[in-house]
């Protein structure tokens, strides 16, 4: 019953996509979640997106004589996870007042592998 949910609910969000690229900055609260935050968008969180490319921004930001130039997850992450890390760090990057050099990339390399199964099980 509940991946049956997990389908419909799957289902709903793609056809209130206008673009099949489209991804959420910001997740609506679920009457039975009890992690929120208010904001201008209402009660919610932020896309699960969000939180590596802070993650990423807050490091390069301490360790400012490295940079990150390898990322790496597994293939299911490449679309839209990874995708959606890019856009919004670009974005952020340029809107925060860097000026990126032409054809500079916020992480260069992005390798995704496999997954590894044991006995039938996606190990994570």
């Amino acid at each position: 019953q509940q991946q049956q949910q997990q389908q419909q609910d799957s289902s709903q969000r793609k056809r209130r996509k206008k673009d099949a690229r489209d991804f959420v900055l910001w997740k609506t609260r679920k009457p039975n979640e009890n992690l929120y935050w208010d904001s201008p968008w209402g009660k919610g969180r932020p896309g699960w997106h969000i939180e590596c490319s802070a993650m990423i921004d807050a490091t390069m930001a301490k360790f400012q004589s490295h940079t990150i130039q390898v990322h790496a997850g597994g293939c299911d992450l490449k679309f839209p996870h990874h995708t959606n890390e890019i856009a919004q760090a670009e974005a952020y990057r340029c809107y925060d007042g860097y000026t990126p050099s032409v054809g500079e990339e916020w992480i260069p390399h992005w390798v995704h592998t496999g997954h590894l199964h044991i006995h039938g099980a996606k190990m994570s």
